[in-house]
């Protein structure tokens, strides 16, 4: 993986702050409100009225740093969708849940993940105006 993008599942990927592309930096994140890999890993995803989002399927890391910068979110069983979210929208809930802080209807209308389980901070940035955020 090249210093082009963000990587999934503890793969890396560069950091998602600074972009040739002239991408402005994500919203400032403290480490404490941040889940770990392992928080995020598999877990069952609400949004802030307890309502059933998915699950993570991915974790996204940046390169430089192995901080996490987004998780993909699998939205329904068959058919489903799998949505970027970037991480200063989740929280850890414990017990292997995690909670959104936007809706599930807005959630749904994310970006898709990339199939390719890579992303480059400008997809980083359109996952994040795509949930309006």
């Amino acid at each position: 993986m090249g210093a082009d993008g963000i990587g999934a599942t503890g793969t890396g990927g560069p950091d998602a702050s600074d972009d040739a592309d002239g991408v402005p930096a994500p919203p400032a994140v403290t480490v404490a409100s941040v889940p770990d890999v392992r928080a995020l890993a598999l877990a069952v995803v609400h949004d802030p009225r307890g309502r059933h989002i998915g699950r993570v399927l991915d974790v996204y890391l940046a390169d430089r740093t192995g901080e996490v910068v987004a998780a993909s979110v699998t939205t329904g069983r068959l058919g489903g969708r799998d949505i970027v979210v970037p991480v200063e929208l989740l929280a850890s809930a414990g017990h292997g849940r995690v909670s959104c802080r936007i809706d599930r209807e807005r959630v749904r209308r994310g970006m898709r993940a990339p199939v390719t389980a890579h992303l480059r901070p400008a997809d980083l940035a359109e996952a994040r105006s795509a949930l309006q955020y």
